[in-house]
């Protein structure tokens, strides 16, 4: 079931809004009505869908969300400013395209409420400005004429408009906030909404987006499906009075995020990820982009190939394997299995094997971290590439059982890969398998095969070791 949430204060377009989305939804629907600090004239019509919550005093946008979520009880969240209309079997739509870690947002038509038409708009994607504290951002960058100064404020984006116009689910960098869905399970992990750093109205969608990307999510538009939006302006006046206390305190806890001190421990993405998965973004200082690294990029010219891709601010994540697979190089001493290499684990393994004279083999299907791993090759170090992981043998040298494997290749592979080497391992070491990771990397069909495992708990993304052999929870791991 959906749940629409819908704050609301002094609205005078409510009543349609609320017809407007029960007519419209196909599947079981509730809506959920904050009446923040007034009643509506006239009432909401008597329907068993509809769960009214009334404050006696205003408590702000931010509060009026919570509350609702709080008492929601459908599997989806959809938030709805209470000036819109919805096409037809939004609901369906919008659910058919929304993984367990995404927030979606509709295509935003214009509303023209007097008429309740919708008109169509000319933007779908929205970036976040550069905050020009230092000036040296571009045009769109944010300065002291924008309500809450110079942060990271939404801004509408033309030309990936043009250069997108023909992908119906694509990635959505921020948007305008009056309409979102997702799971409300994912809303309770993302720790929304919050009042402390945010007060009750301003950003809400920074907090949403940024949560949403950097916990490891996506954020994504989906032009099958449409809502029309009414910009209220003088005409109509606003709701909730957007006081410069309010706007200067969400500004602030928002230029956070660009030095990664927004949030807690579930933050896994760096904030420069961001905007580097969106490069080229407006007004945006050339050191925010993709690094060159010169030493890859050399690598992959004389093999022929494009440089794999720089990590810069995402070394965390990407690394997050290393203090298990350091400490268990250096309690193993037998042969070592690389599946899939990286900027980090292979030259690691590389040299730490080198040292004890140890054999390693590196399996690639990738072409160009193939070019990259190549370079290590050497008579203790075998780099292979694997055109058909299922047809490719695992098995360790001299028929013995491989020591020490790692397992950080692509997609649901590692699952499968894993699951393989049951027999054929002593321990194995699995990157990437908390929460929707785990899923997405096929390791939960792994897992019952095994009689020990074990999670590091330290660093995000999770690193699990597993083994037949070898009690895990012995080994002391960091």
């Amino acid at each position: 079931m959906l749940s629409v949430i819908i704050p609301s204060r002094n609205e005078r377009f409510l009543d349609p809004t609320v017809r407007d989305v029960l007519a419209k939804a196909a599947g079981p629907i509730e809506v959920v009505v904050v009446l923040d600090g007034y009643w509506p004239d006239p009432p909401l019509p008597a329907d068993k869908r509809i769960v009214q919550l009334h404050f006696g005093q205003a408590r702000g946008m931010r509060p009026a969300l919570n509350a609702a979520a709080e008492v929601a009880n459908g599997e989806y969240l959809m938030k709805l400013d209470a000036h819109c209309m919805v096409a037809e079997s939004f609901d369906v739509a919008l659910a058919a395209d929304c993984e367990e870690d995404w927030v979606v947002v509709p295509r935003q038509y214009r509303l023209d409420a007097e008429n309740w038409t919708a008109k169509k708009h000319d933007s779908d994607y929205w970036y976040l400005s550069y905050p020009n504290l230092d000036d040296r951002g571009g045009e769109g960058a944010s300065n002291d004429g924008d309500r809450g100064g110079r942060t990271l404020h939404g801004r509408r984006w033309g030309q990936k408009t043009k250069e997108r116009q023909d992908v119906l689910i694509d990635d959505l960098m921020s948007a305008q906030g009056s309409c979102w869905f997702m799971r409300k399970e994912f809303f309770q992990r993302l720790g929304l909404f919050d009042v402390e750093n945010y007060g009750t109205f301003s950003n809400e969608f920074q907090e949403i987006g940024l949560k949403a990307w950097l916990f490891g999510g996506r954020v994504v538009i989906n032009k099958k499906t449409w809502y029309a939006h009414l910009h209220k302006g003088r005409k109509y006046g606003r709701g909730w009075p957007l006081g410069r206390h309010d706007a200067d305190k969400a500004a602030r806890h928002t230029l956070k995020w660009m030095t990664d001190d927004a949030w807690d421990e579930r933050q896994t993405r760096p904030f420069k990820w961001l905007i580097e998965h969106f490069w080229p973004v407006p007004g945006w200082p050339a050191e925010w982009g993709p690094e060159k690294d010169d030493c890859l990029a050399s690598i992959a010219e004389e093999a022929g190939t494009v440089a794999p891709i720089s990590a810069n601010g995402r070394g965390r994540a990407y690394s997050s394997h290393m203090p298990v697979l350091m400490d268990l190089l250096s309690k193993t001493d037998g042969p070592v299995l690389e599946l899939g290499a990286g900027r980090y684990s292979t030259p690691l393994i590389h040299w730490a094997c080198a040292v004890k004279g140890r054999h390693i083999t590196t399996l690639e299907h990738s072409e160009k971290y193939f070019a990259y791993a190549s370079q290590f090759a050497d008579t203790w170090h075998k780099v292979v590439k694997v055109d058909d992981w299922d047809t490719y043998p695992l098995d360790a040298p001299d028929g013995k059982r491989w020591s020490l494997a790692f397992v950080d290749h692509e997609g649901p592979r590692r699952g499968t890969e894993t699951k393989r080497l049951a027999d054929l391992a002593d321990l194995i070491i699995c990157h990437d398998t908390c929460g929707r990771d785990e899923r997405k990397y096929g390791y939960k069909d792994a897992w019952p095969a095994f009689k020990y495992r074990q999670q590091f708990q330290l660093a995000r993304p999770r690193t699990s070791v597993v083994s037949n052999f070898i009690d895990v929870a012995q080994l002391g791991l960091p």
